[in-house]
């Protein structure tokens, strides 16, 4: 593959590659291809941006980046795989590149670092699948990095700097974001 990786995953019995990529020798592979064992094949015409991450949740492989377009039909940032075909995913706008996901409450939730627009003036930085539509969920205290479920519990970390550097690492809990005691280490120049 000629560029980055950002996720491998798989997705019944077939190993997947996202990123930046756009050949496996000379093969067109854009963006997204698939392992046989010995080389890497194409997934239809793939994607037109940087496919950033990929999640499996019931049965259902998502993927989620930069792209407007996949296998050549227009799709908004996310696209589903049934294991027969692609499909975009909610009938709204995201209007903000997808750098993760996380599976909360038996619920898809995409993540950026910008905040989702298309409610606007509510934004977020966290959008959840609801039945064909996303909608914000979890408004986030700053730019958001990472989405984690543990223990049925919602982390996000994020760095910030007002008057001082926050902490990095928070929790949600009962409708707030609490953040977890956990301080930058100085290397940075904060504290």
């Amino acid at each position: 593959l000629n560029g980055s990786v950002n996720k491998l995953i798989t997705f019944q019995d077939t190993l997947y590659a996202a990123g930046s990529f756009t050949l496996s020798g000379n093969d067109s592979v854009k963006r997204i291809a698939k392992w046989n064992g010995n080389s890497w094949l194409p997934v239809g015409s793939g994607s037109s941006g940087t496919i950033v991450d990929m999640i499996v949740m019931n049965n259902i492989l998502y993927a989620g980046g930069t792209f407007t377009t996949f296998n050549g039909m227009s799709a908004n940032k996310v696209v589903q795989y049934d294991g027969t075909s692609w499909s975009p995913v909610g009938s709204n706008n995201l209007d903000a590149t997808v750098y993760g996901f996380a599976v909360f409450n038996n619920a898809l939730l995409a993540f950026s670092r910008y905040e989702f627009g298309f409610n606007w003036p509510a934004n977020s930085e966290i959008a959840q699948l609801t039945g064909n539509n996303w909608a914000l969920a979890y408004d986030f205290p700053g730019q958001l990095y990472s989405l984690h479920v543990f223990n049925n519990e919602l982390y996000g970390t994020t760095t910030g700097f007002t008057t001082q550097w926050t902490d990095l690492v928070y929790r949600y809990n009962s409708g707030v974001w609490i953040d977890t005691g956990f301080e930058n280490s100085g290397a940075s120049g904060s504290r």
